[in-house]
């Protein structure tokens, strides 16, 4: 019993040790448990930095952001997105964390160039400058 009462004793003392760490550990580094999205389409919370590697991916298998997000979490921007195919010869533009002036000309840019927009999400980081999400969609010729 006494052994028993060791290990768990260093056990909980471990666990602290992990938990007090853990919360040390600044977002960026952070490892992302994989979140069970109702919709499959739908991706989980992801830092900056993630989310646009899931954005590189699912771009090269034939997938577009028809729906991006963005939110202050734990003093940290984090995004998601809704991904849908991409049909055969059509064109997408897809933005996350765009300042007012940037959504502005990126707009004015996609919009003459023949493309929709198809989403616009706003939120305020986490220093409270509004951010931008914008998707734009061309159908095929």
């Amino acid at each position: 019993m006494k052994e028993f009462e060791l290990f768990s004793s260093q056990y909980r003392c471990a666990v602290l040790i992990l938990v007090v760490c853990s919360l040390m550990i600044s977002c960026q580094t952070a490892v992302q448990q994989p979140v069970k999205a109702e919709n499959p389409e739908i991706a989980g919370w992801t830092t900056s930095a993630e989310y646009h590697q899931a954005f590189e991916k699912r771009m090269k298998d034939g997938y577009y952001p028809s729906w991006v997000e963005g939110r202050c979490e734990d003093g940290c921007e984090k995004f998601h997105a809704e991904w849908k195919g991409l049909p055969l010869g059509a064109g997408f533009a897809s933005y996350h964390g765009l300042t007012k002036e940037s959504y502005d000309a990126k707009k004015q840019e996609y919009t003459s160039k023949g493309y929709s927009q198809v989403c616009l999400t706003i939120f305020k980081d986490c220093s409270g400058t509004e951010r931008y999400q914008a998707t734009w969609f061309r159908k095929a010729k």
